[in-house]
């Protein structure tokens, strides 16, 4: 396969560019494609107590084909919930999978995650206060095969995790009970 690289290309006449047919151009550093998972409901689970342990937070996924291997990931992400535990927030990171592998994660060997929460209760109130968690990832899968980006959770001690609720927030009748959203939201640009 050959490669052409130019600095300007003009078409001989006229303004227009003529390709083959079936073939795209894309801009590098345009967006060719966005891909997002929103999660409206409420749900708990289980998760393992271990800085070893990748916790896949249930439905918290989005999945991608690039059209390139040179495409560039840009991963969104935005958490909302509450920690079971009354110190669960304290010790918790959240990360990225790319299918099942953990990626992202620095050189240093205590770090287990991308980001940590904002936490908002104390240890008497973990009921009513919710907790969020906002990062991003920048991916070069090198990739044209179909992605799947999986939200994780480490935890120094195993505990219910809530997402989009609190820990009270059994029914949607008490307005004192918050209730929220989270995504994942990826976006393929050109490279």
């Amino acid at each position: 396969m050959s490669t052409l690289r130019v600095d300007n290309l003009n078409a001989r006449t006229g303004t227009t560019i003529t390709v083959p047919s079936g073939t795209t151009l894309y801009a590098p550093g345009s967006i060719i494609q966005v891909v997002n998972t929103y999660l409206n409901s409420p749900q708990s689970q289980s998760v393992s107590g271990s800085w070893t342990t990748y916790n896949d937070i249930s439905g918290f996924a989005a999945t991608i084909t690039p059209k390139s291997t040179s495409s560039k990931i840009y991963a969104t992400v935005r958490w909302f919930g509450e920690f079971g535990s009354t110190d669960g927030g304290y010790n918790a990171m959240f990360g990225l999978k790319r299918n099942t592998s953990v990626i992202g994660l620095g050189s240093v060997a205590n770090l287990y995650g991308l980001h940590t929460s904002a936490l908002s209760y104390t240890y008497s109130d973990n009921d009513s206060t919710p907790d969020v968690c906002f990062f991003d990832y920048y991916d070069s899968p090198a990739s044209t095969s179909s992605l799947t980006y999986q939200v994780y959770i480490c935890l120094s001690s195993s505990q219910t995790l809530y997402t989009n609720r609190v820990v009270s927030s059994s029914s949607a009748s008490s307005p004192s009970y918050e209730r929220g959203t989270s995504s994942i939201t990826l976006f393929e640009i050109a490279g």
